[in-house]
């Protein structure tokens, strides 16, 4: 939530839309500029703050969701939280790009383009815990299997 960089702008917008009974933790150094720019922030949890890998994982492991959005200024991309969220277990909703396609092909993924969307894939998912942890499951084991740093060592070992 950097005050000058489009991802926070955008990672505002989108979260600025959420319903005020989410019970929603946001935390980065610049939240307090973007609260005065979307009001609707103030209703959530938000500490203008980093907070520590040790606290990120707490979060991931106490959250029924997370969101994964990308950077506006790498469109095709997908955010790195992705794999992080996978490998701790936490159900996310992520954004739809083609890389996140290319990652996991032939899956199912929990994935929207707008904020409707987003706000719908939300909404099932939360009432539907069976399959909300099924998705989870697989995304952890297809992160598991291909998408640790020793995958890519050996992929880029394989080009060399």
């Amino acid at each position: 939530f950097f005050r000058n960089d489009p991802a926070g702008f955008f990672r505002a917008f989108v979260l600025s839309a959420l319903p005020a009974q989410y019970g929603v933790l946001i935390s980065g150094p610049g939240i307090a500029y973007f609260k005065e720019l979307y009001p609707r922030l103030k209703k959530f949890d938000c500490r203008d703050q980093y907070i520590g890998i040790e606290a990120v994982n707490e979060l991931y492991n106490s959250s029924k969701a997370t969101i994964s959005l990308y950077n506006p200024q790498v469109i095709s991309g997908i955010s790195p939280r992705v794999f992080e969220v996978a490998l701790s277990k936490t159900f996310q909703v992520i954004q739809d790009t083609p890389t996140i396609h290319e990652l996991f092909p032939n899956m199912q993924l929990p994935v929207f383009k707008s904020i409707p969307e987003f706000l719908d894939k939300l909404d099932y998912y939360l009432t539907h815990n069976k399959e909300r942890a099924g998705l989870t499951e697989a995304l952890y084991d297809i992160t598991k299997k291909n998408h640790l740093f020793e995958n890519r060592a050996e992929r880029i070992l394989e080009y060399i």
